[in-house]
């Protein structure tokens, strides 16, 4: 991402994302996307990444869905 410009065209999510296939592995509709610091939701609480089980299990579902 260059500026707020350039993550409002490409709908970016913030920092970190973690996309497989150009598919976003927590997708979200936002009205505004801007350079931000991205939010996961882990059992310790609200956190800057996701934990490595956290991601283990959204890929599981990922992978189920796409079945």
């Amino acid at each position: 991402m260059r500026d707020g410009d350039d993550a409002a065209a490409r709908c970016f999510l913030g920092s970190p994302s973690i996309v497989i296939y150009g598919q976003d592995l927590w997708p979200e509709v936002r009205k505004a996307y801007y350079m931000i610091c991205r939010m996961y939701r882990t059992p310790e609480g609200m956190r800057g990444w996701p934990t490595v089980d956290v991601l283990r299990e959204r890929l599981r579902a990922v992978r189920e869905e796409g079945q």
